[in-house]
């Protein structure tokens, strides 16, 4: 073409210049463009007014990369150097992305001298596309016989081996360079050698039972599938098989696939259909598995066409007409559900997804869709839908705020309005939260329902405005639409503890009552033999008293003195053991166990990383009062023969863990009863210093008790920072 435009006239020129399917650019040798085909138009959208006496490397349709690429290579030509053709990038008026093949050609003065350059742009935007999809198959078909679970080989027409998988390699014992360019019948069917049964004897070989030569000289027995492929104008043989060594499990495997691949075949629900192009309701062509759904024989559906339309549920035929109608007119792909009556009156709700399938002018050929029975969908999905409200309406109904968290990540992902309120976060909010976003103590309810798969705890959890408030939960592993979660169910109980601190704090008044009492007690038990003594010691200082009377009176102040020294031990011990407050909780524990272990009823196992007294000495009484009220409730209750207690501290954290072996009980119900009068007063000992605590017991499987006081942590009632 280029020579034509060069040598003709200028008729010849205009003509061709301006029929060439192609775009045509005359280029001065500065690059300015002298002119340009409509060709251009038609590819980039461009007029040829808005490009003419322009530079060609200053024009919108050129990227930076290719305005750099095209003036390199127009500068070689107008030098006279030779420059293939080369594809560059394009962006069309509406930003579309074209790829144009780029072939320049120079034009001379009679004086020899390069005046201009004609330019010659073909669009191969197809063909890049092709190319890719090509190379796109390519590496998929190599990926696919790489991965493939049997030996597979490929061989020429030479009988050599081009291409071996490593499934193959491994049965032939021998590595890619021993194989590749070897004649097929070293290795596999030796038996042949000579003759090869496709190629020469032009047999069938389709699950063949054959025989491979492995390295060592063994042959080992294969199943074997060939087929011929061509590839251009070369034919190849594709070679697949398995090792069948182990013929009892290959067997079963064997059967098991059959059975598998029947059942498939035999239970397929997917329809492929193919109609006229001029008339999208005449069908041409209807896989078998039409008549499962439809329920009338492919042949009747040919015969009468109109089944097609009439079959259709009437409710939906309006729908499915105007989908239909869409389709045809519009060429756009077909994507819709709708029902059909079969013949004998059965509802089935079926999915039509349809595509237009083109030839290579552009024109529609045939439309052609695949149909689904989607009738159990349909149903479930309305099934589904039933529940999902069912268990939304529940859920919303209990009065307790509810928390559905992902026992991997811990993040909520459902919450009660109940829940809402109570944090006071708006439902979107709470949604992603972790759960130990909500607790002051995260760690340690998560990690004891790990342990034991369900766990009841009070602790305090923390609403929006960052105000602290007690709570008690009860947290389970549940199955919800066959996924794992945390159901954690929590109560505010910040009535409950205010009510247990006036309790509390009646108890405390009762407790300063019974002090004063011991004070009276102390006057008037203790007082009047100090008073007696006094008088007694006035009375042996007196210079006028007799011996007699002076021995009498010694033996009696001696009486006295040991009478007011038991009485003054009895009070002082049972108000508070000297132990304890000259050298601390630990040492005051151990003393009260050595006692109990003398006593030979039960062994006692005590231990601590506590060394020193506590800087609270309220704190030291309240825990030995509570460990004292522990070790009392076994030895009267639990007939146990072993009790363990590990009192730590940690930073400002202290822990207690208190076992017994004994029979355990009922601990709601110890509660609720005057049996669990101690109980209780553990419990408000705890609560009067802010413990939380995890009480775990049942019948006949002994007592666990563990507490955690936060040296440093401070509550009020209010549940408020």
């Amino acid at each position: 073409m280029i020579g034509h435009l060069q040598q003709g006239n200028e008729n010849v020129y205009k003509a061709i210049f301006e029929s060439s399917p192609e775009v045509i650019v005359l280029l001065a040798k500065n690059g300015d463009i002298i002119d340009i085909n409509r060709r251009v138009f038609d590819w980039l959208g461009f007029e040829v007014g808005e490009i003419i006496g322009k530079n060609f490397n200053r024009l919108s349709f050129l990227s930076d990369d290719s305005k750099i690429k095209v003036g390199k290579n127009l500068q070689k030509r107008m030098n006279g150097v030779q420059v293939h053709a080369y594809n560059i990038e394009f962006l069309s008026k509406s930003n579309e992305k074209k790829i144009g093949k780029v072939t320049a050609t120079t034009i001379k003065n009679k004086n020899g001298e390069i005046v201009q350059s004609l330019v010659i742009i073909a669009d191969v935007t197809k063909q890049q596309q092709i190319e890719s999809q090509l190379t796109h198959q390519k590496i998929l078909s190599d990926k696919l016989f790489d991965a493939s679970a049997s030996g597979s080989i490929l061989i020429n027409d030479k009988r050599k081996i081009v291409k071996i998988n490593d499934v193959a390699l491994k049965l032939f014992g021998r590595e890619r360079n021993e194989v590749i360019g070897k004649t097929c019948h070293k290795f596999i069917c030796p038996e042949c050698d000579g003759k090869c049964p496709v190629f020469d004897l032009n047999e069938n070989i389709d699950k063949s039972e054959r025989l491979i030569a492995h390295k060592d000289g063994r042959e080992i027995p294969i199943i074997k599938t060939v087929a011929k492929i061509r590839d251009g104008n070369n034919t190849f043989l594709l070679e697949s098989f398995i090792d069948i060594s182990n013929r009892v499990e290959t067997e079963k495997a064997l059967r098991e696939s059959e059975e598998t691949y029947r059942q498939l075949t035999e239970n397929i629900d997917e329809v492929f259909w193919v109609s006229n192009p001029n008339d999208i309701n005449q069908i041409t062509y209807i896989s078998p598995a039409f008549e499962q759904i439809w329920g009338i024989s492919v042949s009747e559906l040919y015969n009468r066409p109109e089944l097609w339309i009439d079959m259709v549920h009437p409710e939906d035929r309006d729908y499915f007409n105007l989908a239909v109608a869409r389709f045809f007119s519009k060429k756009i792909r077909l994507n819709t559900k709708y029902r059909i009556i079969q013949k004998g009156g059965t509802e089935r709700w079926v999915w039509n997804k349809g595509f237009v399938i083109s030839g290579d002018s552009g024109e529609t050929e045939v439309f052609a869709g695949i149909i689904q029975d989607i009738t159990l969908q349909k149903y479930t999905e309305d099934a589904l839908i039933e529940n999902i409200l069912k268990y939304k309406s529940l859920f919303e109904f209990v009065a307790d705020p509810v928390l559905l968290v992902n026992p991997k990540t811990y993040t909520i992902i459902d919450a009660n309005k109940a829940a809402c309120e109570m944090y006071r976060y708006d439902y979107s909010e709470l949604l992603g939260m972790e759960i130990t976003d909500l607790t002051s103590e995260p760690l340690k309810p998560l990690n004891e329902l790990k342990a034991k798969g369900k766990t009841s705890i009070l602790v305090y959890h923390i609403r929006k405005n960052g105000g602290l408030f007690p709570v008690e939960t009860s947290s389970n592993l549940v199955d919800i639409d066959g996924k794992t979660v945390l159901l954690f169910s929590v109560r505010d109980i910040t009535e409950r503890k205010q009510l247990e601190r006036r309790i509390l704090k009646a108890v405390i008044n009762t407790e300063e009552k019974e002090r004063k009492r011991i004070a009276e007690n102390l006057h008037d038990e203790l007082g009047p033999f100090l008073s007696a003594i006094m008088m007694y010691v006035q009375e042996l200082s007196s210079e006028n008293i007799k011996p007699k009377q002076k021995e009498y009176l010694l033996n009696y102040l001696n009486e006295m003195v040991d009478i007011a020294i038991d009485n003054t031990k009895t009070i002082s011990h049972n108000l508070m053991p000297a132990i304890l407050s000259d050298f601390g909780l630990v040492k005051a524990v151990e003393d009260f166990c050595k006692k109990i272990d003398k006593l030979n009823t039960i062994n006692i196992v005590f231990g601590s990383n506590i060394d020193f007294k506590l800087e609270d000495e309220t704190n030291e009484i309240i825990i030995y009062r509570i460990i004292i009220e522990l070790i009392n409730n076994t030895l009267k209750h639990a007939n146990a023969k072993k009790i363990q207690i590990r009192l730590d501290k940690n930073n400002d954290n202290i822990g207690l863990e208190y076992i017994d072996d004994g029979i355990g009980f009922d601990l709601n119900k110890a509660l609720l009863t005057n049996s669990g009068l101690g109980l209780n007063n553990i419990i408000n000992r705890l609560d009067s210093i802010n413990g939380t605590y995890l009480f775990d017991s049942e019948k006949n499987g002994g007592v666990c008790f563990r507490f955690y006081i936060d040296l440093c942590n401070k509550y009020n009632s209010d549940g408020e920072a």
